[in-house]
C-alpha cells in the first residue's frame, strides 16, 4: 500500500486533474477503433474511477482539529 498525505487544496486539485483524465478516456473510447487499445484504455478508466472514488472517501471523513 501507498500513502500520499495531501492538502486539502492539493487533493482537490488532484480529484480536477483525475476528473478531466477521465473524461478525455472516454472520448477516447468512444473514437477507438483497436480492441486492444480499446481494452488498455478501459483499464485505464477503470483505475480513474477507483482512485477517485478513494480521494472522495477521504472528502467524506471529518477533519481533525
Amino acid at each position: 500500500m501507498f500513502t500520499l498525505e495531501l492538502t486539502r487544496e492539493e487533493r482537490d486539485m488532484l480529484i480536477q486533474v483525475l476528473e478531466s483524465s477521465l473524461d478525455d478516456v472516454r472520448m477516447q473510447l468512444i473514437a477507438a477503433d483497436n480492441m486492444m487499445y480499446k481494452m488498455m484504455l478501459r483499464k485505464r478508466k477503470e483505475a480513474i474511477a477507483h482512485l477517485l472514488e478513494e480521494l472522495r472517501k477521504e472528502e467524506q471523513l471529518p477533519l481533525a482539529e
